[in-house]
């Protein structure tokens, strides 16, 4: 719902832009700013399953169960899927 929201309020602002090449600042913005975007929503995942992952690591990795490397395998492993879909 996000990705659509903030496309129809980039559609609504950069409509008509992009035909002269006198709005070329103005393209550029769009580019950068949906690029900019896209990064963060990407991020945002990463930022917000961060404190639970370091909660299973304390509990996991130094009560000694496993070392990092497998850890860190097995959570790129499950993850893959879902991010490559």
């Amino acid at each position: 719902m996000t990705h659509v929201g903030i496309a129809l309020v980039f559609g609504y602002l950069y409509q008509n832009v992009g035909f002269g090449a006198d709005d070329v600042l103005a393209n550029y913005v769009f580019l950068y700013g949906t690029t900019l975007f896209l990064v963060y929503t990407g991020q945002m995942a990463v930022t917000l399953a961060f404190p639970l992952e370091v909660e299973i690591l304390n509990r996991e990795h130094f009560n000694r169960w496993y070392s990092l490397p497998p850890y860190l395998l097995s959570v790129i492993l499950v993850e893959m899927p879902v991010q490559v879909s």
